[in-house]
């Protein structure tokens, strides 16, 4: 919803009143009096419209509305005028009256007309509308005077808000709300803190529930990292626009900071919201189990057969097992990991392939994880818990297509340095390996082989803006085949 600010002087009225001064002595003779103009400004407020008074309605909608002590600032060629301030409160349309000095007007003059503070400064939120309203809901117009007599007219005057708006209802792992008492949000290289909030702030809102005043950026990660009692929860983006003057309600899921090692857990799918079931279309020779939330293991899809979980609360955990070679079969059919819902994937891939898993770092089948997860908009990355791929000996076409479509994905597996096994009998390995993931901004490969053609094409239709972390040594050979406009790094 467009929240741009549209202030409409219907008539102004710039009354010039002759000031009559007594001289106190013959120094003060031909000294000529600035004069005053007293302002009447009929003014109102298009119904998409934001002022610093800001009320919600429920729906996401804001409601334009001046407040008791609106100020508006005037100033020519930066030389203050003085100020305005609105008759009547709670509605759309006022009178903005006061007195302006310190400059000759003129016809074509140009008046800037500012509310709410200058320079912005956003430090200090306390999460609230009414906090916005009377501190931060800054905007600027420009007027050019078109008659200059007994009083002066201007054409119309359009507010331009300085900031976006944006409600963050921030949720945990298990849907709960989090009432933050500090909320850090990055963008770019900027970051805005939010610090201090008081529980005032939620009995206002509700739980979870933040209002922040964010000055406009274009296509960046999002970073958001909250703090709740000792602990912290953390969400990102990439490619997040907010444009200033419009409003943004935004849901966030936040993964918990704990210490973990991914390596040393199973492949893991954790569900986002109360009802999600995940499936296992199984091609593989032998079974695949599962268990949930580190319960008894139980088969979940036997051989060249296809399993469902039962029906999962936010925040379970699948944990998946097998001791397969490889999830192809005979003809060529692919297994799949499918889930109802979004869910965060993390942990081990190797636990599909071997009972002791932690310490293998060699796949032993052709086509091992080939379009695993192929078309599966609904995997996430959790914030804190990444993927691993630890194989440093790879097979023929081992992660074609492994995430194909994986249009939720924003980090890649952390890949191990494989270059030593790549020859004849691993070609293909990566190919098409994140084809089409829209959300990838982020890749972790430690192999760089002299021959790309294992790769390519593999970063297909991903983030505009990334980041590749290879193995030190490596960076010149990935700066000739990186995707345009990413940086490689160690």
């Amino acid at each position: 919803m467009k929240k741009s600010l549209a202030l409409i002087i219907c008539s102004c009225l710039l009354l010039l009143t002759g000031v009559v001064f007594v001289a106190c002595s013959s120094d003060d003779d031909g000294v000529e009096q600035p004069q005053v103009y007293h302002v009447t400004v009929e003014a109102v407020l298009s119904s998409d419209a934001v002022t610093r008074a800001l009320s919600g309605d429920g729906t996401g909608d804001i409601t334009p509305q001046w407040a008791q002590g609106e100020v508006v600032y005037v100033t020519k060629s930066d030389t203050n005028l003085g100020t305005l301030t609105p008759q009547s409160t709670g509605t759309a349309s006022t009178k903005l009256i006061g007195t302006l000095s310190g400059a000759e007007l003129n016809v074509n003059d140009v008046l800037v007309l500012t509310y709410l503070k200058s320079p912005a400064d956003y430090s200090g939120q306390k999460g609230t509308l009414s906090d916005i309203g009377a501190n931060y809901a800054i905007a600027t117009a420009t007027v050019k005077i078109t008659e200059v007599g007994s009083y002066v007219k201007t054409g119309n005057a359009t507010f331009t808000s300085q900031q976006a708006i944006v409600k963050f209802s921030l949720k945990g792992e298990t849907n709960e709300p989090l009432n933050a008492s500090q909320l850090d949000i990055k963008y770019g290289s900027t970051t805005l803190s939010l610090t201090g909030i008081p529980d005032a702030t939620y009995t206002t809102n509700g739980d979870g529930v933040l209002y922040v005043a964010v000055p406009a950026f274009d296509s960046q990660l999002l970073t958001l990292t909250a703090t709740v009692g000792g602990n912290t929860y953390k969400y990102e983006k990439p490619a997040v626009s907010f444009v200033n003057g419009k409003y943004y309600p935004v849901n966030v899921r936040m993964g918990k900071n704990e210490s973990y090692t991914p390596g040393d857990h199973p492949l893991t799918m954790q569900a986002l919201n109360n009802g999600t079931t995940i499936t296992f279309d199984n091609k593989a020779t032998g079974p695949v189990e599962y268990s949930i939330n580190n319960g008894s293991w139980t088969t979940l899809a036997a051989a060249g057969a296809s399993g469902t979980t039962s029906s999962l609360n936010a925040g379970d955990k699948v944990y998946l097992r097998g001791a397969n070679n490889t999830y192809e079969d005979n003809e060529g059919h692919d297994s799949k990991i499918s889930c109802s819902g979004p869910c965060y994937v993390y942990g081990n891939f190797m636990s599909l392939t071997h009972e002791s898993f932690s310490s293998e770092t060699t796949l032993r089948g052709n086509s091992a994880f080939c379009n695993l997860f192929k078309d599966n908009t609904n995997i996430r990355n959790h914030p804190y818990k990444d993927m691993v791929l630890p194989a440093t000996k790879l097979t023929e076409f081992c992660y074609y297509g492994m995430f194909w479509e994986c249009t939720g994905l924003s980090r890649s597996p952390i890949m191990a340095d494989a270059t030593a096994s790549l020859s004849e009998k691993t070609k293909c390995c990566y190919v098409n390996m994140f084809y089409n993931c829209s959300g990838l901004y982020y890749v972790t490969c430690y192999s760089s082989p002299a021959d790309f053609s294992y790769f390519e094409p593999w970063l297909v239709n991903v983030q505009s803006k990334g980041t590749l972390v290879t193995k030190s040594g490596y960076e010149s050979n990935w700066n000739d085949h990186k995707p345009t406009g990413w940086t490689v790094t160690q």
